[in-house]
This record gives C-alpha cells, structure tokens and sequence, in this order.
C-alpha cells in the first residue's frame, strides 16, 4: 500500500491545489467509488458517476487506477466530479 500512497503524493503535487487524487475502488453499472489516502487521516471515499467524466472514459476505467478530481460535499455525502485518469493500473491486463 505504500507504493500507491507514493505515487497518490507525485501526483497531486503536479495537479492544482483544488484537486485530488485517488484510486478507483469499485466500479458498478454507471457509478463507482474513488479511495483517498490523507496524510495522517484515515481513508476516504467519494462517490462519481459516469457523467463526472468525459463522454465515453468512463467504460475505459479499471479498479486500481490513479485518478485526479474535484472533491463535492453534498447533502448525500461525498462527491468526485471532473474525473482525469492519471495512471493507470499498472496490473491492467493487455489486450
């Protein structure tokens, strides 16, 4: 797990400062979940759906991708909009 924490790191200090990263948890039939790693805080997940991507990415996603985001509270919890796939899982299977 501390590789993906390392990586999360590199990555969020090349984005903006508004933004996450995570890695893609679960994926479902049109939603799924982002995982965040805070420093000294415990784990946290956001949810997304297919509209918080670019038309047509989100069928491209695979659990264990490093993704950038803009972080929502919303009044049922939690929300990752504007979804950027930074790396991805480097375990994805070669077609």
């Amino acid at each position: 797990m501390e590789n993906w924490k390392k990586v999360l790191q590199e990555v969020k200090s090349n984005l903006e400062a508004e933004r996450e990263t995570g890695v893609i948890k679960r994926i479902f039939d049109g939603y799924g979940f982002v995982r965040t790693y805070p420093a000294n805080e415990p784990r946290v997940d956001y949810f997304f759906h297919a509209t918080d991507m670019k038309k047509g990415r989100f069928n491209l996603l695979e659990e264990g991708d490093i993704v950038s985001f803009k972080p929502h509270t919303e009044d049922k919890g939690l929300r990752a909009h504007d979804l950027n796939v930074e790396v991805e899982n480097h375990l994805r299977k070669t077609k």
